[in-house]
């Protein structure tokens, strides 16, 4: 309702298509589970679709953050002729190679939803809130593809 959001500022475009009838669409993907308490997943814009098969970034990441040389890690997908969209990691290492992460993803996860390349990087784009800028992750590869 209006005590949530008002709307987009300067963006009467996306208010519309952020609200249907009173409700505001959120996009966040989520499960209830058999005790009935709601579990979110990731965003709806964040998903990842290859070959038609779903991959939720927090999924790819938690692997990652699991493994003993990772720090801070991040998933965002890349357009792929084939498969659609692939995905791609970019992990801020406390040690460790890129090949014993890759080693750890396909111990962890479904060969689908291993990351096909992974980027060592200092730090992560983070608002002041401390919420990951995955568009400027996404900016990033598809800059470094054209070149």
């Amino acid at each position: 309702g209006p005590t949530v959001m008002a709307g987009y500022l300067d963006n009467p475009i996306a208010t519309a298509c952020a609200f249907d009838g009173r409700w505001l669409r959120t996009g966040d993907i989520g499960r209830i589970d058999d005790d009935g308490y709601l579990h979110v997943l990731d965003r709806r814009t964040d998903l990842i679709i290859s070959g038609g098969e779903n991959i939720y970034p927090a999924e790819v990441e938690s692997v990652l953050l699991a493994h003993p040389g990772v720090q801070d890690a991040a998933v965002v997908g890349l357009h792929h002729p084939d498969w659609g969209q692939r995905p791609v990691a970019f992990v801020v290492p406390t040690g460790g190679t890129i090949n014993g992460l890759i080693e750890h993803c396909a111990t962890n996860l479904a060969t689908y939803k291993c990351p096909d390349t992974i980027h060592f990087v200092d730090t992560l784009p983070r608002t002041a809130a401390g919420k990951l800028q995955r568009h400027l992750l996404r900016e990033q590869v598809r800059s470094d593809d054209r070149t």
